[in-house]
């Protein structure tokens, strides 16, 4: 009987001590994953005033020449065009302001 009881003990440890383990090990924040981007990734400039993740999951930083919009491969440039009456008005963007359906973005001109 006693040893019954004995064995009973050390099962139920083991058992707390396997769920207590798995806890912790849940419980651990992984390892954050950096990224850099520079000009010779195909950033417009190394001197980024803005950053904004939209809900699509784009990373868009603003730069002293140009917005840039990186899908997580590639990075895409808008940049203001005289030519082009749709272009950006500005290539300096500083800012931007996320809301539900709809982002700004703005510069100093």
């Amino acid at each position: 009987m006693r040893l019954k009881i004995l064995l009973t003990f050390r099962l139920a440890c083991l058992t707390i001590a396997c769920c207590a383990a798995t806890i912790t090990a849940w419980a651990q924040p992984s390892e954050p994953k950096f990224t850099s981007l520079t000009s010779t990734d195909g950033l417009s400039s190394n001197t980024v005033t803005a950053i904004l993740k939209d809900r699509y999951g784009f990373m868009w930083f603003g730069t002293d020449d140009g917005l840039n919009r990186f899908d997580g491969t590639d990075v895409m440039v808008y940049r203001h065009d005289k030519k082009d009456s749709t272009s950006l008005r500005s290539s300096d963007i500083s800012w931007f302001a996320s809301r539900p359906q709809r982002q700004d973005l703005g510069g100093d001109d």
